[in-house]
């Protein structure tokens, strides 16, 4: 295999049709991330329901909401906002109430959860065989994805550190 058999995806695409390229393209590019931010938004959804915290809105996309409707018997409603990429979970008043380390342990759930995906997805790809273009732009969108929101310029990264520094803080303390 060559260089450019492992890294050209241009030569890959090129044959396409321009619907089959159409569909590769929205496949990629708009239905992957979008699976993504499900994932790493109930990773904050299920992080609050271990700590006793329940969600008032689970919300996928940004901005305004195009539709509202309750999802669970608590009284979590499901969002979709108009911009399509990204999203939040936001919590009830007794979010305020737990301690740093547990609110910590929220930021950092959807970060795990993207770790996770990345497991499951990478490790599926390389127990099927996937070696292909497509294979390759998934594993790097999700492996990207992990990468990025580790970083402390995400919400999700400075809210972690931020609790993470208060609750050792905390710690030291009631230690003293």
């Amino acid at each position: 295999m060559n260089w450019c058999d492992a890294s050209c995806l241009a030569l890959y695409f090129l044959p396409l049709t321009d619907a089959e390229l159409l569909h590769a393209f929205v496949a990629l590019l708009v239905v992957v991330p979008i699976l993504l931010d499900v994932c790493h938004e109930a990773g904050h959804y299920y992080a609050a329901k271990l700590c006793g915290i329940d969600s008032e809105e689970f919300a996928l996309g940004k901005g305004p909401a195009i539709l509202r409707v309750g999802a669970t018997p608590s009284g979590c409603k499901l969002a979709l906002r108009v911009f399509p990429f990204g999203g939040r979970v936001t919590y009830d008043d007794r979010y305020r109430q737990v301690s740093y380390a547990r609110r910590a342990f929220m930021s950092a759930a959807g970060w795990m959860a993207d770790v996770l995906v990345a497991i499951v997805v990478i490790a599926a790809a390389y127990l099927v065989g996937a070696t292909g273009p497509i294979a390759t732009v998934v594993c790097g969108l999700v492996g990207f994805r992990v990468a990025f929101n580790l970083l402390p310029v995400t919400s999700d990264g400075r809210k972690t550190l931020r609790y993470l520094w208060l609750a050792a803080a905390e710690w030291v303390n009631t230690a003293k």
